[in-house]
């Protein structure tokens, strides 16, 4: 396989986006990664937002299809045959 700019690019933002993953995993930024009880917490304190966004259906299905889309591409985009030169 030949090496050029892209695949080094890629690699070097894979690496940084597993770090900034742990990172924002281990620095328990968010306050639902701590324990059991806050996600408890957490989820009962935010009943309006949760209600407000499975009342937008439309909104939820719009989101979905886009989702699937792009990793159907995504998909494709990782499985297509590479021509020869």
């Amino acid at each position: 396989m030949k090496v050029d700019g892209l695949s080094i690019a890629g690699a070097i933002l894979s690496i940084l986006l597993v770090i900034v993953f742990f990172s924002i995993f281990f620095a328990k930024i968010f306050p639902f990664l701590q324990s059991p009880m806050m996600i408890v917490a957490y989820a009962l304190a935010n009943k309006a937002i949760s209600a407000s966004l499975w009342g937008l259906r439309v909104l939820d299905v719009i989101i979905l299809g886009i989702i699937f889309f792009s990793s159907a591409m995504g998909c494709i985009a990782l499985f297509r045959l590479e021509g020869e030169k």
